[in-house]
């Protein structure tokens, strides 16, 4: 990201590159079997600089690995049991790549020529995935088992065609994977160390700004954590770059949820202006990670195109909540990383960025400086079992469509109403599961609640809305619940609660429907005719000379029934444009007190 942050992918490279020594593995330092060695304390991490990458437990240094002349290092990558980190070496302008392994238990270094390697992620403990390029781009997987002193192995994964792929980051046995195939669409792909592939969703590649140029995007890193469930969830961060070697540059971080088959984008328009501003600036998202508390948090800088690399007032640290990114901190940083021993590792810019951080170590209040010019952090993920707070400020509360696609319970709607008759309104609440079933929560005026299942099946997309009127005139409310839509209408259910049971209102009166369209009209409304409460269904359609409406009544009998009373029907002349004549403005919609009349044209 910076000057040796650049970890420079194989992909972009025009050059071929090959195994330097075909299998080979060099061994710097005595290779130390994990039987033979004591874990890894839960507080260990790593840093780079210029010269060196350094794995360090609290305050103190594990091993120190020393850059050869001119060689640069890419991002750092933990296994999940934290008891190794790995990275490449390479020279600048030189096709020679090394993957480097630390054992953060011995200190034991160890190095693979690896010149086709182009990307790196853990699968789990003591497993690494790499993916390998060669002149035209992905040509495969391997694996190397780091419990062992033998070369790498081929994965056989089973891929579809792709002009090029990468992999991101794992965990729990599997990497993250994305391709792009040869229609230019781009394919995410759960790759197990054996093989085995499974989807993960799909995501938009490209964006455009006002001017109609197309800004290209390249992932960048994810971060992994686990649900409460097992699941994986990965923060992917992705970068937009303008075409020509522009300055500008935008950025993005969406969530790929394997266990879901789905990826789900967050707000981040508060830190990244570009293409929606008129001056050129460039908005990076150096790091994610996920915090003791579960948060998602970003570090961001934003820089003006002016020659000089000005930072802009949206740099600083971000959370995620509920969907939308949040600046908490305008102070530059690189990023900070939770330890599993509670403890927190934290960079922060003291000078000019591009000569690196301060990194410091945070226990509670007391703070102890680790070092300066530090380019990169990173460290084992937080914690080792799932949390259900991963998940929880993905989504907006409102949102049923981010909420389906992770996997949660969602309102489709809420109303007020004394649906148990004792003079006081309730509240209900209906939510919809992932098994595509649907409850409704009543809280009552007294505080006591219940949870009654809906005796009807709601179809996704209809209006989130719900109502509560006395239809029936005995005092207890309704409630009122579209459940689909039909025509140019949406269909409507009506429930009345009693002895714990939430039932649909019996007798003649069919699920109505409310809405409007080109040539036709219909809706519900509820009178008190002769001191008795009916409910009048209104339907008006036209042919070509006239609308026809037709207006059917029902009223409650002796056992709560709703029976047919009337059914009558009249003519006025179609408008001179077509429209709905003004006699009708009425019939669309729901019509009854304390109802909204959201189903108006």
């Amino acid at each position: 990201m910076f000057r040796r942050r650049a970890d420079r992918d194989a992909r972009s490279t025009n050059s071929a590159r090959h195994f330097a020594v075909a299998g080979a593995i060099v061994l710097l330092g005595a290779f130390t079997h994990p039987s033979s060695a004591p874990r890894s304390d839960p507080g260990v991490y790593s840093y780079s600089t210029d010269d060196h990458v350094v794995v360090m437990r609290g305050e103190d240094e594990v091993t120190r690995w020393t850059a050869a002349e001119g060689e640069v290092t890419g991002r750092m990558v933990w296994t999940d049991d934290g008891n190794h980190v790995a990275f490449f070496a390479e020279a600048e302008g030189d096709a020679a790549r090394r993957l480097v392994t630390l054992d953060a238990r011995s200190g034991a270094e160890r190095a693979l020529p690896c010149d086709t390697c182009a990307r790196i992620a853990a699968a789990g403990n003591d497993v690494l995935m790499v993916g390998t390029h060669d002149g035209d781009g992905f040509s495969g997987l391997l694996r190397l088992d780091l419990s062992r002193a033998t070369p790498p192995a081929d994965v056989p994964a089973e891929l579809p065609p792709l002009v090029d792929a990468a992999i991101f980051s794992g965990t729990h046995g599997e990497v993250l994977l994305q391709g792009v195939d040869r229609t230019g669409g781009e394919v995410y792909l759960r790759v197990r160390p054996d093989g085995t592939t499974s989807p993960v969703g799909t995501a938009t590649h490209a964006r455009r700004d006002r001017q109609g140029r197309t800004f290209l995007r390249e992932l960048v890193d994810a971060a992994v954590a686990t649900d409460q469930d097992g699941n994986t969830v990965y923060a992917v961060v992705g970068g937009f770059q303008a075409p020509q070697g522009s300055c500008e540059h935008a950025a993005e971080v969406f969530m790929a949820l394997p266990s879901r088959q789905s990826t789900v984008p967050t707000d981040l328009s508060l830190a990244t202006p570009v293409p929606d501003v008129d001056a050129a600036t460039s908005t990076t998202v150096l790091s994610v990670w996920w915090d003791h508390d579960d948060r998602l948090r970003a570090a961001v800088l934003a820089s003006l195109c002016d020659g000089q690399g000005t930072v802009g007032p949206t740099s600083g640290e971000w959370v995620l909540d509920h969907n939308k990114w949040t600046q908490v901190s305008t102070d530059l940083t690189l990023g900070s990383r939770s330890l599993r021993d509670g403890s927190e590792v934290v960079t922060r810019f003291t000078g000019e960025h591009w000569d690196g951080a301060a990194l410091a170590l945070e226990r509670g209040s007391d703070k102890t400086h680790i070092a300066d010019g530090v380019l990169s952090l990173a460290a084992p993920t937080p914690r080792r079992t799932g949390s259900e707070r991963v998940l929880e400020h993905l989504c907006d509360p409102r949102d049923a469509v981010c909420l389906a696609r992770v996997g949660r319970d969602y309102e489709v709607g809420s109303t007020s109403g004394d649906f148990d008759g004792d003079g006081t309104p309730d509240q209900a609440t209906i939510v919809r599961n992932q098994a595509n079933g649907t409850s409704v929560k009543i809280t009552f005026a007294g505080g006591r609640s219940e949870t009654v299942a809906l005796t009807e099946t709601i179809e996704e997309g209809v209006p989130h809305w719900a109502g509560a009127t006395d239809v029936t005139g005995d005092g207890r409310a309704e409630l009122l619940v579209p459940l689909g839509t039909k025509a140019n209408g949406v269909v409507l259910g009506l429930f009345q609660y009693a002895d714990g049971r939430l039932g649909k209102v019996q007798g003649d009166l069919a699920a109505p429907v409310v809405g409007a369209g080109a040539q036709e009209a219909s809706g519900i409304q509820c009178r008190e005719d002769d001191g008795r409460r009916v409910l009048r269904t209104r339907t008006a359609h036209t042919g070509s000379a006239e609308y026809v409406l037709r207006e059917v009544t029902y009223a409650a009998d002796e056992s709560g029934r709703l029976v047919r009373t009337g059914d009558e029907s009249f003519t006025f002349p179609v408008g001179a444009d077509g429209a709905l004549p003004a006699q009708l403005a009425d019939v669309p919609g729901v019509h009854c007190p304390g109802v909204p009349d959201l189903f108006q044209p």
